[in-house]
């Protein structure tokens, strides 16, 4: 699973040490990352597609016009999920910083130790399955899909359709489906979860969503898959295994 970090810092340097301890840490637990760094609040927000998973913001920003903590609220009232960490030298920005959902505070200057600890609490909370996120470019709008809320995915010449309930009053009667240009093989190595699996070679489903496996179909939320022989053993292990989870 690719995680996609965005830095807003309008400080070359620091921006550079910030960008080179997310890599250092991602590169050690072997966390496949990709950094993109803005010097200018308004040049991110015109960039901002709810594509990024965790987004650093420097309060401090000498934009004249947005400053870090406007531009973490105009992301907020764009994305709820994206999670955000303000790097500061100011510590009394952290009530403010309750009206955006801040995950995390970093006090400049900043130091490897220090960051490891805190990145590393933000990065295991990003990847816990519950709070996992997939990003979907869908007829060029970004989506981001929670992880657990996708029942399965299936590709028709070449275009990968993702079947979940990402809206309110979504079911397993009723799912949301969009439509992205990736391989399955690749959306499977991005999810990067055992719950995920191919029950036939054009589809790859959410085990904890299953209500009847068959001789040669398995039903997912209300949907009748197609189940290949080859298939079926690696569809009931990893189906009897969430139970273990569950428990």
């Amino acid at each position: 699973m690719k995680i996609s970090i965005a830095i807003i810092e309008d400080v070359e340097k620091e921006a550079k040490l910030l960008s080179t301890f997310i890599n250092k840490y991602c590169g050690a637990e072997e966390i496949d990352v990709n950094v993109d760094v803005y010097q200018s609040s308004l040049l991110f927000l015109d960039h901002f597609q709810k594509q990024y998973d965790i987004i650093f913001f420097d309060i401090e920003l000498n934009d004249s016009e947005l400053n870090g903590m406007e531009a973490a609220k105009n992301v907020r009232a764009q994305d709820k999920d994206a999670t955000i960490v303000f790097v500061t030298n100011l510590s009394r920005y952290a009530i403010e910083g309750y009206q955006v959902a801040a995950s995390d505070y970093i006090l400049k200057p900043i130091n490897y130790e220090g960051f490891k600890f805190r990145f590393g609490s933000i990065v295991k909370r990003y990847l816990s399955f519950d709070e996992r996120y997939v990003s979907v470019k869908s007829k060029g709008v970004y989506y981001k899909l929670k992880v657990k809320d996708i029942y399965y995915i299936c590709i028709i010449n070449h275009i990968c359709y993702y079947y979940g309930t990402f809206k309110e009053g979504d079911d397993e009667n009723n799912l949301t489906c969009y439509e992205s240009w990736k391989q399955l093989s690749a959306v499977a190595k991005e999810i990067d979860s055992p719950d995920f699996v191919k029950c036939s070679p054009s589809y790859l489903i959410n085990v904890n969503h299953i209500n009847q496996i068959l001789k040669d179909q398995v039903v997912v939320g209300s949907t009748t898959l197609p189940l290949s022989r080859n298939k079926k053993k690696g569809v009931l292990e990893a189906y009897f295994a969430s139970f273990g989870k569950k428990e």
